[in-house]
């Protein structure tokens, strides 16, 4: 490996690492953060929302996934069983109409 690509290799290292360290400086501590999926979630968008959450350095508690629809396809339904993904389905509102975050 040549000296430009390990420079190169620990520049994009450096600029990964500030950005997630940017995206967890958007939520405090304390704050509880839903992740919201497309309507009708697929595997990649459930990777996904994990994904992030996990950078963000949070756990289903204080960051829980939903979506304002449950996944239909019955290839997509299976994800989630052999994985143990969890995931819940906006089913309250608020005044205002927006969903209302899961208390579970």
């Amino acid at each position: 490996m040549g000296v430009a690509t390990k420079f190169f290799r620990f520049m994009e290292d450096n600029l990964t690492k500030h950005k997630i360290k940017e995206l967890r400086a958007l939520v405090s501590e304390g704050d509880r953060v839903a992740i919201l999926l497309q309507d009708d979630p697929d595997p990649d968008a459930m990777s996904s929302a994990i994904a992030l959450r996990t950078l963000l350095g949070r756990n289903k508690l204080t960051t829980p996934i939903f979506s304002f629809t449950p996944v239909t396809r019955p290839e997509n339904r299976n994800s989630p069983r052999l994985t143990g993904w969890r995931w819940s389905t906006c089913s309250r509102r608020t005044s205002t109409g927006a969903c209302a975050a899961p208390t579970s």
